[in-house]
């Protein structure tokens, strides 16, 4: 099975599973939404031990069609963040397939968050890219008892489909 999207966090976000839990109604709402198993992938569930961290992100990365950021300005200060950015752009001009990044909103975050030329320039990159705001559904972390959340979390999934069908 192969990756359909990427999600690209900051590890502090999870501290009580909020993006485990996101990952994992996203993953459930988008194979009910395409009929058909699909992998997103998350680090903290998909890397085996003894598999080398680094190489797992690549080929997960060239692997997915789309890239989800939890933005959010510790987002933006973590390296391995900004390169996983990075790599998959890179990957927009390989010609293999179309890609697409959805930027979620999990915090505000503008231009005085960005502390080096690389956190500017990603910034300025994800601009003109319509957010998606999680600012307040980031708190509740009942997927199952939610209906804010399920709403929003079959939007989210109807938009990757519609991203990966076009």
């Amino acid at each position: 099975m192969s990756t359909i999207a990427f999600i690209s966090y900051a590890r502090v976000k999870d501290f009580y599973n909020a993006v485990t839990n996101f990952h994992t109604a996203l993953e459930k709402s988008l194979q009910e939404c395409l009929n058909m198993e699909v992998q997103i992938f998350l680090d903290k569930t998909s890397i085996e031990a003894g598999e080398s961290f680094n190489d797992v992100l690549k080929q997960q990365l060239h692997e997915a069609t789309v890239l989800i950021i939890l933005l959010s300005p510790v987002w933006l200060s973590r390296p391995m963040c900004r390169a996983e950015y990075l790599y998959f752009k890179s990957l927009e001009n390989s010609g293999d397939r179309k890609r697409y990044i959805i930027p979620l909103l999990w915090r505000e975050v503008d231009i005085s968050d960005a502390y080096d030329e690389e956190s500017k320039t990603i910034l300025n990159d994800l601009s003109p890219i319509e957010k998606i705001d999680w600012k307040r559904l980031k708190f509740n972390k009942d997927y199952t008892n939610s209906i804010d959340l399920e709403v929003a979390i079959e939007g989210l999934a109807d938009t990757i489909k519609r991203k990966i069908r076009s």
